[in-house]
């Protein structure tokens, strides 16, 4: 299989997520304020648009095909922590019932809005996944981008995927996404610091980790520091983000009452990358079944 353009910047992004040197203390404190970049849609929204989401969305439902039981690709989608809610707006392209929920106004806003320009349904949400979902009967739930993160203890994450299973139909499926443990244990000692993307006329400058971040080996959370900078704008915040192992989210997964097979590949292609592909896999997609 061939890398075309939008993967190698993808491995690229993906890379300066994960690979810059931490700096490793205990954590004195967890904000509990959401950061600001989640204030700032439109940055947020082209700092990762270069993804393809028609193949994302490709692999997602051939993925629930493959591995759930609820008659076939999936009918009706969520998209957890959905963000600009791309992925959601890319299956409601398709005549799927859509719908997402994300803790920020401002990116539920975008979302709704991009849908509205794209002239498709989107039934998108303020709210809280670690909280009971105002959604039932759902085929596969997404949670992309690395955003299981933002769950930061084991009660969070188990919360979720409780909340997650509870809305998925008997033989649904919940999609994971998030860094590869080849970055996760800095296995591969490639460091970047950021990547551009073009922005208003101009290059929007996407910084995701610096070497001054502080790492606590004991609550395996990182405090990343973001910044987004373009012309006349910029924007930077510190995103506390938990480093979870495969080993851990197999537990996880297994006490919110999934089935203990889970599936793993090495990025959101329709080719079913294996997540132990050395050259192609840069990610970590884990397929949970209700």
């Amino acid at each position: 299989m061939r890398r075309t353009a939008a993967t190698l910047l993808m491995l690229h992004a993906a890379r300066a997520l994960r690979c810059a040197p931490l700096r490793t203390r205990r954590t004195l404190a967890l904000r509990s304020t959401q950061p600001r970049i989640y204030d700032a849609p439109t940055l947020y929204d082209a700092a990762f648009g270069f993804r393809d989401f028609e193949d994302e969305v490709d692999f997602l439902c051939a993925a629930h095909e493959k591995h759930g039981n609820t008659g076939g690709a999936p009918s009706k989608i969520l998209e957890l922590a959905a963000g600009p809610a791309r992925h959601a707006v890319e299956a409601s392209k398709r005549g799927v019932d859509a719908t997402a929920i994300d803790l920020s106004e401002a990116m539920v806003k975008c979302g709704t809005q991009i849908a509205k320009e794209e002239d498709v349904a989107l039934d998108y949400r303020v709210g809280d996944v670690r909280e009971a979902l105002p959604f039932d009967k759902v085929c596969s739930a997404w949670l992309l981008l690395g955003s299981v993160g933002h769950l930061l203890t084991n009660d969070d994450a188990l919360q979720c995927f409780q909340n997650a299973r509870k809305a998925l139909a008997d033989g649904g499926t919940l999609i994971l996404e998030l860094p590869h443990p080849r970055e996760t244990f800095r296995v591969d000692g490639v460091s970047e610091d950021g990547w551009d993307v073009p922005f208003e006329g101009g290059d929007l400058r996407v910084r995701w980790g610096a070497e001054d971040d502080v790492f606590d080996p004991l609550t395996q959370i990182r405090q990343a520091s973001v910044a987004f900078e373009a012309d006349g704008t910029s924007i930077t915040d510190v995103v506390p983000t938990r480093e979870y192992t495969l080993q851990e989210l197999r537990l996880l997964s297994k006490a919110a009452g999934f089935r203990e097979e889970v599936a793993t590949y090495g990025a959101l292609d329709p080719e079913f990358v294996a997540a132990d592909d050395d050259e192609l896999a840069y990610r970590l997609v884990v397929v949970l079944t209700a």
